[in-house]
């Protein structure tokens, strides 16, 4: 996945990194130089942007700048609550939202930055030494989560066949695990999962770093038979109205593990799902409905690409469901995916219109609020159109009317009576059209507006 970053190579995120962290006033300044000049040409990662702020402000502390004990406070205060909201609210679920103590916890973020964020907005400010310290374990904190990262050029690039290799032999492993307690121990399945399943998390963390999410960890997921089974017994009919239950126990408690140690696996798994359900040309909106209901030996996509079969995007549509009523509809239950907005969620499904998509935008309205509902009602009505539009003079046709357009349809028919009574004809008569040709013998030129004959219309309304 290419990404737009403001440095020109990596060597020299290397150099600015060592100048940012020196010990020298004047080589911290390079890099401050440095990073401001980023800055101008786009947007900035928000950890080098809060690591810009903290060297700034401990330049200016340290180089006697005209500025009170207060104001220096307010100032490192305001970074500390900056880079403790900018790194939770990313994380957080608009719908759910968790304290933010919980969700600075499940990012490694020291307890201590979130006393100070809330000594700061509702209490006292704390003391310029406690601050200054703060700020240094601050930067510190930015190195080893976000810069240690960045910084990594001898890691296997993800598009490495052994590094994917890795990272699905370690799925694998869970799953055989999991697996193997479920038949072996039904009874102490319980009692033994848990461990179980920790042990072979903290497997897979070791094989993975967080530039591997996107790119390795999440196709992985997707595209190996892993939440979605290849084998043609194990995939879902169209028949079907949800996930199996064996299939969300295995792999749920996973995917909320992953979202608490990658801040981003949330959100770029549910981007990466809205991707997969990005239908071809077989699928588009004109397409049949009863394509979509055909036998899948009936279907033009190749046997070998699973992911792009029917009922392979038809799983991926019942998996964003389950996390969807799950995370947005249970107001108790804490969310698997956290840090995912619903509008986004249906600004994709609105980009690719289609069965599947449809799927998704109907179980939103479901869930949501009446306004939302309301809103989402037209064009979940609109794509159910489309798919049915060129089987309307089928058998089954009348299976598929939608209520709307039998409110349509009345209407029609109202304003073509009255439209009718305007032109002075009668609702029963039989007209084709309510224009007619003049008789060329009587016709005569005259102004523009004006009735045959010249004479000016009255156009006052009646008393």
């Amino acid at each position: 996945m290419i990404r737009e970053v403001p440095w020109s190579t990596h060597d020299e995120l290397t150099q600015v990194h060592d100048w940012i962290y020196s010990d020298s006033p004047n080589t911290k300044r390079q890099g401050v130089d440095r990073i401001l000049a980023w800055k101008s040409r786009g947007r900035l990662p928000s950890a080098i942007e809060t690591t810009l702020q903290l060297a700034q402000l401990q330049l200016r502390d340290c180089e006697g700048c005209p500025l009170s004990g207060e104001e220096l406070r307010l100032q490192y205060s305001m970074v500390i609550v900056r880079l403790v909201n900018g790194s939770v609210d990313s994380m957080q679920n608009k719908a759910h939202p968790l304290p933010v103590s919980i969700m600075a916890d499940r990012i490694g973020m020291p307890a201590w930055f979130v006393d100070i964020r809330h000594a700061a907005t509702h209490e006292y400010l704390p003391t310029l030494p406690f601050l200054r310290d703060a700020a240094n374990q601050a930067l510190a904190w930015l190195d080893e989560t976000y810069w240690a990262a960045a910084l990594q050029t001898n890691r296997i690039l993800v598009t490495d066949g052994r590094k994917l290799q890795e990272i699905q032999q370690a799925l694998e492993a869970y799953r055989k695990q999991c697996t193997s307690v479920s038949l072996k121990n039904p009874k102490k399945k319980k009692e033994v999962m848990p461990k179980v399943r920790e042990s072979a998390i903290k497997k897979m963390v070791q094989v993975l770093s967080p530039l591997d999410i996107r790119e390795g960890l999440i196709p992985a997921l997707l595209d190996n038979g892993i939440l979605i089974p290849l084998e043609k017994s194990r995939q879902l009919a169209f028949d079907d109205t949800a996930i199996a239950k064996e299939l969300v126990e295995l792999w749920v408690p996973l995917l909320e593990a992953l979202n608490a140690k990658y801040t981003d696996f949330g959100t770029g798994l549910f981007e990466a799902m809205i991707k997969r359900m990005d239908a071809s040309e077989e699928y588009t909106l004109t397409d049949k409905f009863a394509y979509l209901m055909s036998a899948e030996a009936n279907s033009t996509t190749p046997e070998s690409d699973n992911t792009r079969s029917k009922k392979y995007m038809l799983s991926i549509a019942y998996w964003l469901k389950q996390l969807i009523y799950h995370d947005f509809d249970d107001e108790e239950a804490e969310p698997i995916l956290g840090g995912v907005d619903l509008d986004d969620i249906i600004e994709g499904c609105l980009r690719s219109p289609n069965y599947f998509t449809r799927i998704i935008l109907q179980a939103i309205a479901d869930i949501e609020s009446e306004d939302v509902s309301t809103s989402l009602k037209p064009f979940i009505n609109v794509i159910g159109r489309h798919l049915t539009s060129s089987d309307n003079n089928s058998q089954n046709s009348n299976d598929f009317n939608d209520p709307m357009d039998l409110d349509m349809n009345e209407e029609l028919q109202e304003l073509s009576s009255r439209l009718k009574f305007v032109i002075g004809q009668e609702p029963e008569a039989e007209v084709s059209n309510a224009w007619r040709l003049y008789d060329s013998t009587e016709w005569a030129p005259c102004p523009l507006g004006c009735l045959p004959g010249g004479v000016m219309p009255c156009l006052d309304l009646p008393e």
